[in-house]
């Protein structure tokens, strides 16, 4: 299991990447509504590769591979879960329409 410690972003570059993250989703946005004229095309095309980019400078930060890690230990966690068969599901939930 994860640990709780909490953690703050403490590196100058941790910080300058997330800055540049922030700055890219909202030029992309901003691009989107200035490319108007341009067509669709080219506003959902500057907005994706905006937020693409985004993306890939949080990834490269330590929170964004903190946040990997999280998905991946989550995943591993769900995987562990022993769902109810559908059978037992339908039965549980008359039981609980019954009783109420």
């Amino acid at each position: 299991m994860a640990t709780s410690q909490v953690e703050t972003v403490s590196t100058t570059a941790d910080k300058a990447k997330l800055a540049l993250a922030i700055a890219l989703v909202v030029a992309s946005l901003a691009g989107f509504y200035l490319l108007a004229r341009q067509g669709q095309i080219a506003q959902w095309g500057g907005l994706i590769a905006g937020l693409v980019a985004a993306a890939v400078v949080f990834m490269t930060s330590e929170p964004g591979k903190q946040f990997v890690a999280f998905g991946r230990d989550s995943w591993r966690e769900v995987k562990k879960v022993v769902w109810p068969a559908r059978k037992e599901a339908m039965q549980m939930t008359a039981y609980v329409f019954g009783f109420v």
